[in-house]
Order: structure tokens, then sequence, then C-alpha cells
């Protein structure tokens, strides 16, 4: 049993996601995995204002993402996307979830010591070692912003850039 979507986006909740992933995936759910914006009411109606209301949007932390997936049955799965904002949380949250088996980096932009991996997408020592993980754990993770556009597989790239640290 797989989900719909696990993503990868440092902006979390934007129109790629709502209109590109969404809408053409036919979700129903979402859940925010980030324990800042589970913990800030004011972010949180900010992101729920940018999902369309027949879309069901949980805020939550690891844990409680891995406690929601782990309830759900075969066809609720089908048409749940999770978001992380850092590689991290998408690692950890892999850790105790196995329904997770492939991994869509969708968007992470520069920030302090984080290097341009493939165009647009800006990986740091931390990242690439969380993204690694998941390799070494059996679980696809592919850079593609929106479906539809071709998904290219980060493993070889991945393993090409220097030894984790």
């Amino acid at each position: 049993m797989s989900i719909l979507l696990a993503r990868i986006d440092d902006r979390l909740i934007h129109g790629q996601v709502v209109v590109g992933c969404c809408g053409s995936l036919h979700a129903r759910r979402v859940i925010l995995c980030d324990p800042e914006v589970m913990a800030d009411e004011f972010q949180q109606r900010l992101y729920a204002a940018a999902v369309p209301p027949d879309i069901q949007l949980d805020f939550c932390d690891v844990p409680g993402t891995a406690e929601i997936i782990a309830g759900l049955g075969e066809e609720e799965c089908r048409h749940l996307i999770v978001v992380t904002g850092s590689c991290a949380a998408m690692r950890d949250l892999c850790e105790s979830c196995p329904s997770i088996d492939r991994v869509c980096l969708g968007g992470l932009h520069h920030r302090v010591e984080a290097e341009e991996v493939w165009p647009g997408f800006f990986l740091d020592a931390e990242d690439r070692n969380a993204l690694r993980a998941l390799l070494d754990r059996g679980i696809e993770v592919v850079v593609q912003r929106i479906p539809g556009e071709e998904a290219i597989d980060a493993a070889e790239r991945l393993r090409a850039i220097d030894s984790p640290t």
C-alpha cells in the first residue's frame, strides 16, 4: 500500500502543489508535515486558504503523520499527498512509514551552504545524507516539480556527489 505522493518542498503548499499535484493527481487529503506550522495557527490559516475546500488538510509533525498514515486504508492512501519542508523530515518519516516507497523532490531553493545539484534544486550536506539514507532503504527518489513533467532519477547524481559527511 503506497501513498499517492510524498513530496519535499521548502515552500510547503503553493500553486504547484495545489494545482499541479492535488488537481492532476486527484488528491483528497494533504498532510503538511512540519512541526513549526503545526504549532502556528496563523501559518495554518495561510496554508489552509490555498487548499480547495474539498481537500482535507492536516498539520502534523513526523510522529503524527506516521500515525495518520498507519491508520489509513489502501483507498485513502491512494489519494494522500504528504509534504515536508526538508529532506531530513522526509527521511525521519520514511523510517516509520513503510507505505512511502517513492519521494519526489519538488522544490529546494538556495540557502547558505547549499549547492545547486539540479537546475533550481539546492542541497546541503544534511540534505544529501538524508536522501542517501532514503536510497539505502530502497526508496526511489526523483526530481519533479509537477506531475507530468519528466521525473529525473536522483540516485545516480546523489551517489556521484562527494561522500556523506
